[in-house]
């Protein structure tokens, strides 16, 4: 009987070893994500339709053309592939530091993008409208097209910043800095390639709609830290949201409807804040207060949203990504923030009690029959 005792210490073991480990963020996104181009609860069609919002198909009840979590499709071989969220949704909500985030898409390293969504309080994410920025600012100083780039290089090779940039480079110098190690140097797309029909490629593309927005960038429009990755002219791996994301997150440029009236995508918050992405010569793309992909020019004040991809490391600690339960994360499997109070425990500590408890009641049982 003592072999029995040995062997159920051992289950009792492994079993908590099992218990304690948490999960990735990126694998729990993956798991309860489909396919953006087949039919499926809250897509109508095969396939969601990108040439509309999401928020409905004109005709149709509300939440036809995509609600919730998709797999990008043209990414469905990749070793990550790139999942997002898309529609009127609530549960896309993360702490990092003293800050809220929502998340946007994940990277095709398995990194997760994350735009900025104000303080938390109490580790819930409840901000008013004017929190959900750090600030407005104009995004350049002259509207011409020099200023549309995020930074540039003038002819003495010295890196010039948009006005945006140095408010998010700010903001971050402040206070992400003892985040670094789990932030992803991922580019963030500023693509100013000429187009067919319009000025830019993008305003072509997203003005076609049909097909999922390309998420391929040239290396010289791509802002990074490392120059082997993208042009190298990022001091710090953040940037600002770029007007292909919008559209994968349900927004449609220069779209207003009364249905999207209703039902909001998250990006939009009812205050105007810049995306990279450029329409003319003088003017970049925009969310604006009437819930469209706008345009407005350079000198135009509106928010700054930092947006940042943290690594692949990320576990859900605790959360269920809603506002007043965010993901509380992790970037080590085993190791609890016992510094950190919790406003609720997570599935895994509850497990782990009932399972402590379970186990000491049998052990006393196997004790007695040895």
């Amino acid at each position: 009987m003592k072999k029995v005792k040995y062997i159920f210490i051992l289950f009792l073991f492994f079993s908590c070893l099992k218990v304690n480990a948490m999960e990735k963020l990126y694998d729990h996104l993956l798991d309860n994500a489909v396919y953006d181009n087949t039919k499926s609860t809250y897509v109508k069609k095969d396939g969601i339709d990108f040439s509309l919002p999401s928020s409905n198909i004109k005709g149709e009840e509300k939440n036809t053309n995509g609600l919730g979590l998709y797999i990008y499709s043209n990414s469905k071989n990749n070793k990550y592939p790139i999942v997002y969220f898309r529609g009127n949704i609530q549960n896309n909500f993360v702490i990092l530091g003293d800050f809220c985030f929502q998340i946007v898409r994940t990277t095709d390293t398995g990194g997760i993008k994350m735009i900025y969504a104000g303080y938390h309080d109490n580790y819930k994410c409840n901000n008013n409208l004017d929190d959900l920025h750090i600030g407005k600012v104009s995004y350049g100083e002259s509207n011409n097209k020099t200023y549309l780039q995020y930074a540039y290089l003038d002819e003495s090779n010295n890196i010039i910043d948009s006005t945006i940039k140095s408010k998010v480079d700010e903001w971050f110098s402040k206070n992400m800095l003892n985040y670094l190690d789990n932030i992803e140097d991922s580019p963030f797309c500023n693509d100013l390639t000429s187009g067919v029909v319009n000025a830019y490629l993008i305003r072509d593309e997203l003005y076609s709609g049909n097909n999922p927005p390309s998420l391929n960038c040239p290396k010289e429009y791509s802002y990074t830290v490392n120059s082997s990755t993208g042009n190298g002219l990022l001091k710090y791996p953040v940037g600002i949201i770029n007007a292909s994301d919008l559209t994968l997150a349900g927004g449609k440029l220069k779209t207003i409807t009364p249905e999207l009236q209703e039902n909001v995508p998250y990006i939009f918050i009812n205050v105007s804040y810049w995306s990279m992405s450029p329409y003319a010569p003088n003017k970049l793309m925009y969310p604006n207060t009437k819930n469209s992909i706008n345009d407005n020019l350079i000198t135009y004040m509106a928010g700054a949203r930092p947006y940042l991809s943290i690594k692949n490391n990320a576990y859900i600690n605790s959360g269920d990504g809603t506002k007043d339960n965010p993901y509380i994360i992790n970037f080590n499997d085993y190791v609890p923030h016992t510094d950190i109070e919790y406003s609720s425990k997570s599935t895994y500590e509850l497990y782990y009690l009932v399972l402590l408890l379970f186990s000491a009641l049998m052990l006393k049982k196997v004790s007695k029959l040895c």
